[in-house]
């Protein structure tokens, strides 16, 4: 407590704010600067303090700052703080809340702009897409239709609630489309299943980013083309593309498919030699891959080597030793031995 007052006396209060800040310690701050009068002198720093716990990627904190908003009726805030809020909870664990957001936006008649739908629309997709027309009608109205972010973003959340030829028509009025918009057009077709018209506009691309070529994988092993997904992965690394975790997960969902077993241990070779992340999602992936592949002892090294694991994790365990018929013996040195 007298480290943070003294921190606080000594510093910007708002450049303490940050991802290791507790809601206890937000609160000091949010008090030292109501008692210093620093919303009084400055009233743009109520706006600065509400983006910065907004943007601190805290859920604690982000919900902190949504109640703040609405219980704040002397500070005005502005555009950009009420877009910082949209962005951070459109990301975040309610997306839902956007829209409360937005309405509260437009209560103080401000006028929404670009990035404010981009992230609305970001949120409608991870939300269903139910609101996701409603949105694109008040974008059109705000004149904000002929902007690249939202119109891959529009791309992106009509291909997320299956109304792929909604994102075809938008696509299609587009004049000389940029990367991302063609790229957010390939991922479209890909997880709709068309991808046939996906690797055609993909060999269109002359400069190829690795989110274009996470797509056209991605999309190769949604449907099932697990070969032709390794066979483009084969493609990327000898253009020396960049190679991500989205990436290994797609590529290790197609050797645990295909049960190609030398390939799988390349590919975690590769991981290991490039220090790429072993994040849940790559991790579990791992994991599936060697179950898969009958590599049970692999697969626990595998497990018991993840610092975070999640249901997904568990499950895949669980229903890796059942197929393979055996179990964790010692979870310190990785044995198994059949179930009698």
């Amino acid at each position: 407590m007298a480290l943070l007052k003294n921190l606080i006396a000594h510093n910007n209060a708002l450049s303490l704010i940050d991802t290791s800040t507790s809601l206890r310690q937000a609160l000091q701050i949010h008090a030292h600067l109501l008692t210093s009068g620093a919303f009084t002198h400055d009233p743009s720093s109520f706006n600065s303090f509400l983006s910065s716990l907004a943007l601190s990627s805290s859920p604690p904190l982000l919900s902190y700052s949504y109640s703040l908003l609405f219980s704040s009726p002397p500070h005005s805030p502005n555009l950009l703080t009420v877009n910082s809020l949209i962005r951070a909870h459109s990301s975040g664990p309610s997306p839902h809340l956007c829209f409360s957001l937005y309405r509260h936006l437009l209560s103080l008649s401000l006028a929404p702009n670009h990035f404010t739908f981009t992230f609305l629309l970001r949120a409608a997709a991870s939300c269903g897409g139910f609101l996701g027309p409603v949105i694109h009608g008040a974008l059109t109205r705000y004149g904000c239709g002929t902007d690249r972010h939202v119109q891959s973003s529009l791309i992106h959340m009509y291909s997320s609630i299956g109304l792929v030829s909604h994102a075809r028509v938008i696509f299609r009025d587009i004049i000389d489309p940029d990367l991302v918009t063609i790229t957010s057009m390939l991922a479209a077709l890909a997880e709709s299943g068309d991808v046939d018209s996906a690797r055609e506009m993909f060999d269109e691309i002359p400069e190829r980013d690795t989110v274009c070529w996470n797509a056209m994988i991605a999309g190769f092993v949604h449907v099932g083309q697990f070969k032709d997904g390794l066979d483009l992965f084969g493609d990327m690394l000898n253009q020396g593309a960049k190679v991500n975790e989205s990436t290994m997960v797609s590529v290790l969902t197609a050797c645990a498919h295909l049960g190609a077993l030398d390939q799988g241990t390349w590919v975690h070779a590769y991981i290991q030699k490039n220090r790429l992340k072993l994040n849940v999602t790559l991790g579990t992936s791992l994991l599936d891959m060697y179950f898969k592949c009958g590599s049970i002892e692999r697969a626990m090294k595998v497990f018991w080597s993840m610092r975070d694991k999640n249901v997904f994790t568990l499950n895949s365990a669980i229903n890796g030793l059942a197929m393979n018929g055996a179990r964790p013996v010692n979870e310190n040195k990785n044995h198994v031995r059949p179930f009698r």
